[in-house]
C-alpha cells in the first residue's frame, strides 16, 4: 500500500468491500499524522453509523486517545461511546446505514427467511468484543479496587465472545481448506505457532500446538474455554451464535482471513494483559472463568501484524507489540541490575530491542511521519541506555508542532522523566512537567509533587548548581498535594505523592534540599529507571546517598544506594545496604522494606539451573506473602509475576514426552 494515502483516497460508495478498503486508508492516514489534515481526524466519527468496520475504527481511536492521557473525563466519554458501538452492533441488520449482506436461511419450520450474512454477523461479533475489552483496559486505569472488578466483568464478556469467534473461524478456516485446497493454499499464510497453557496461575505446563487452517479449532480455545452459563446481559449483547448462518461461496477466502485476523487482534491483546496479572488478582479472574497466556497473545498480535494493508487493525498490533517490548517488559520484566553499570545490556533486554526495532522499520515505509512510531524509537533509544539522543528526540518531535494533542503529551511525559534520569533537574524538567500539569487533566497532585520537588532541588544533586532553590514555593505546592488527590481510597499513586507531600510538610522549615532531591531519586527507583543509568550518573546518586543523614528518609536512601551498588557491581555492599533497609527504622515509607527484600531474592539468580529458579521462586514468594498494605504492593506483586513467568526453565523435548 502506498505511503503517501491522502483524504482523495477515502471513498465510501456501498459496494461490498468499499468498507474494508476504507477503514484501511482511513487507520492509515489517521496513524501516519493525518489528523492534521482537515477531517481526517474525524474520518470514522463521522462514518461511525456506515458499517460494522467504520464503527471498529472509531471505537479504537476513542479507546486509543483516552489511554494516552489517562484523563478521567476522556476515559469516561470513551466508554460511552464505546457503548454506544455496542448497541449499534448488538442491533438489527439496518442499524447501520450500509445495507448488510443478507444471506437466505431454512428455519425449523421449513420456512426460508433472510438475515444477515456469516461475514456480517461475525464482524460485528468482533467489534463488541473489541469494545468489551477496550473498556475494560479503561476502567482498569482508574486504579482502583471498584475498576478492577468492573474491568474484570468486561474481561469475561469479551473472553466468552473470542473464545467463540476464533473456534468459529478455525471450524471455517478448516471447511473451506477441505473444500478449496488449491485457493487457500495460495492466499492463506502459514500456521501460528502458539503454546497451550495448563496452570492458571503460574503456567508451569506448556505444551506446544500450531494453530493452522486444517486443525479446526484453535487447542487454545478448548484449554480456556469458559463456563457455560452466559449472563442475561450476554445474551443480548450480540448477535445469536448459535443460529449462524453456514458458509457459502459468498464469502470469500481473502474475506474469511481478514475476519481471523481482525479477531486475532483482540484476542491475542487479550492474553498478553491477562498474563500480566499478578495471582493475588488472577484468582478472582480464574473465578471469572479465564486467564491468560503470554506466548498466545504475542503469536496472534504478530499474525495479524503482518497482515499489511488487509485489515485496519494490521498497525494497532505493531504498536501493541511495541508497548509491550518497550514499555511493559523494561518495567516488569527481570533486568540484571549487576549489568547497568558495566554498559552491558541483559539479553532479554537486547531481545526486545532487537523486536522494538524489526518492527519500527517494517513500518517506515507506510508509516513515514507516525508520530506513535517516532514516540517508541525514542523508547527504545532510552533501553539503550542513549538517554540525551532519546531526549533530542523528543524535542524535535515536539517541536514540529503537528503531533496530536494526545501524542504531544506522551512525549512530553517522556521528555520530562529523560531530564530527571539524567539528573538535569533546572528550567527545563520544571518547564516539561509544568506543560503536563497544565495540559493533562490527570493526577494534578502527581504534577505538583513533582513539580515541588524540582522547585526544592535547586537544578540538581551538585552542590554547585543549588543557586536555583525555591524552598518557599516548594513548600507551598507540597501544602497543596494532599487536597488535589483523588477521592479513591485505592488509587495508589495519588495516595503515595498525598503522604509524602505531608511528610515534608511536617518537616517544615526544616526540610532542606538534600531531601527534595532524595525524594526524586525515590520516584526513580520506584519507576524503575536506574538500570538506564550509566556509571557516572550512578556514581553521583551513590556519592550523595553516601552522604545523606535525615533520619526521617534514611530508609528510602539505603534503598537507592543498595539498588546502586549493585548497578556499580558492589554486590557486597549492596547486599549489606539493603539488609539495613529491612532492620531500619523507614519512618512510614512502608514500601521500602519488601522492594529490598524483592531486590535481595533476586540476587538468587545466579544460574539458569532449574533449583535456582525454585530458590528464587521461594524467595521472591516469601516477600509477596510476608509483607501487605504498603505503597505500590500490586506493582511490585505483577513484577514478581513477571519474573517468574520470564526466567522460569523451558521444559526440554524430552520432558514433554
Amino acid at each position: 500500500m502506498e505511503s503517501n494515502l491522502s483524504m482523495e483516497d477515502f471513498v465510501l460508495d456501498g459496494s461490498d468491500d468499499d468498507d474494508v478498503h476504507a477503514s484501511v486508508i482511513a487507520m492509515n492516514i489517521f496513524i501516519n499524522n493525518g489528523f492534521s489534515q482537515s477531517r481526517t481526524h474525524s474520518i470514522f466519527e463521522e462514518n461511525k453509523t456506515y458499517s460494522p468496520l467504520m464503527a471498529a475504527g472509531h471505537s479504537f481511536i476513542s479507546f486509543l486517545n483516552s489511554s494516552m492521557t489517562n484523563e478521567p473525563d476522556h476515559i469516561e466519554r470513551a466508554i460511552r461511546e464505546l457503548k454506544m458501538v455496542q448497541k449499534l452492533c448488538a442491533g438489527p441488520p439496518d442499524a447501520f446505514l450500509k445495507k448488510p449482506k443478507l444471506s437466505r436461511v431454512e428455519m425449523k419450520n421449513g420456512q426460508w427467511e433472510w438475515s444477515m450474512s456469516l461475514e456480517e454477523v461475525l464482524q460485528r461479533q468482533i467489534v463488541i468484543a473489541d469494545t468489551h475489552l477496550y473498556m475494560s483496559m479503561l476502567t482498569f486505569m482508574k486504579q482502583d479496587l471498584t475498576g478492577v472488578v468492573k474491568g474484570g466483568w468486561f474481561l469475561r464478556k469479551s473472553w466468552k465472545m473470542y473464545s467463540r469467534i476464533y473456534g468459529k473461524i478455525g471450524e471455517l478456516c478448516k471447511e473451506r481448506s477441505e473444500r478449496n485446497p488449491d485457493e487457500w493454499s495460495h492466499l492463506s499464510t502459514t500456521g501460528t505457532t502458539v503454546l497451550v497453557d495448563d496452570d492458571n496461575a503460574d503456567n508451569d505446563d506448556e505444551t506446544p500446538a500450531v494453530l493452522t487452517p486444517s486443525s479446526g479449532q484453535p487447542a487454545v480455545v478448548d484449554d480456556l474455554q469458559l463456563d457455560d452459563d452466559e449472563s442475561h446481559e450476554s445474551h443480548n449483547s450480540s448477535p445469536v451464535f448459535d443460529q449462524l448462518p453456514p458458509l457459502t461461496d459468498d464469502m470469500t477466502t481473502s474475506t474469511l482471513l481478514r475476519l481471523r485476523a481482525s479477531v486475532s487482534f483482540g484476542f491475542g491483546l487479550f492474553n498478553l494483559c491477562v498474563s500480566l496479572i499478578p495471582p493475588t488478582l488472577l484468582r478472582l479472574f480464574n473465578f471469572l472463568g479465564f486467564h491468560g497466556n503470554r506466548s498466545v497473545g504475542l503469536a496472534s498480535l504478530h499474525e495479524i501484524a503482518a497482515a499489511k494493508g488487509r485489515d485496519m487493525k494490521s498497525p494497532l498490533a505493531a504498536l501493541a507489540l511495541l508497548w509491550f517490548h518497550t514499555i511493559v517488559k523494561p518495567f516488569f520484566s527481570h533486568q540484571n541490575l549487576e549489568l547497568s553499570g558495566s554498559g552491558v545490556l541483559p539479553i532479554e533486554t537486547q531481545r526486545d530491542i532487537d523486536e522494538a526495532q524489526r518492527l519500527i522499520s517494517s513500518n517506515e515505509i507506510l508509516y513515514p511521519d507516525a508520530g506513535l512510531f517516532s514516540y517508541f524509537k525514542g523508547r527504545v533509544m532510552r533501553m539503550r541506555g542513549d538517554l540525551r539522543d532519546a531526549a533530542l528526540r523528543y524535542e524535535l518531535a515536539l517541536s514540529g508542532g503537528s503531533l496530536q494533542k494526545e501524542i504531544r503529551l506522551i512525549c512530553l511525559y517522556e521528555l520530562g522523566w529523560l531530564r530527571l534520569m539524567l539528573l538535569e533537574w533546572g528550567e527545563n524538567a520544571l518547564t516539561a512537567f509544568k506543560q503536563l500539569q497544565k495540559d493533562s487533566k490527570w493526577s494534578q497532585c502527581y504534577y505538583v509533587y513533582i513539580i515541588a520537588l524540582l522547585n526544592g532541588c535547586g537544578g540538581g544533586l551538585s552542590a554547585t548548581v543549588h543557586t536555583g532553590v525555591k524552598s518557599d514555593e516548594a513548600a507551598k505546592l507540597m501544602a497543596q498535594v494532599p487536597a488535589l488527590a483523588t477521592k479513591q481510597k485505592n488509587n495508589q499513586l495519588d495516595a503515595f505523592v498525598a503522604r509524602k507531600s505531608s511528610k515534608y510538610t511536617t518537616i517544615g522549615k526544616y526540610v532542606t534540599r538534600d531531601d527534595y532531591c532524595i525524594g526524586l531519586l525515590e520516584l526513580l527507583y520506584l519507576w524503575k529507571c536506574l538500570p538506564y543509568s550509566d556509571k557516572d550518573l550512578l556514581m553521583r546518586i551513590y556519592d550523595f546517598c553516601n552522604d545523606y543523614s535525615r533520619m526521617e528518609f534514611m530508609g528510602v536512601s539505603l534503598l537507592i544506594q543498595g539498588s546502586v551498588c549493585l548497578a556499580l557491581g558492589r554486590r557486597d555492599e549492596g547486599v549489606d545496604l539493603l539488609s539495613m533497609v529491612k532492620d531500619c527504622d523507614v519512618r512510614g515509607d512502608n514500601y521500602c522494606r519488601p522492594y529490598a527484600g524483592f531486590e535481595l531474592a533476586l540476587l538468587n539468580d545466579d544460574n539458569e539451573a532449574s533449583s535456582s529458579y525454585m530458590s528464587l521462586k521461594k524467595s521472591l514468594k516469601s516477600v509477596e506473602s510476608k509483607y501487605s498494605k504498603y505503597d505500590f504492593e500490586h506493582r511490585l506483586h505483577m513484577r514478581i509475576h513477571s519474573i517468574l513467568q520470564e526466567l522460569k526453565p523451558k521444559k526440554s523435548e524430552s520432558d514433554v514426552a
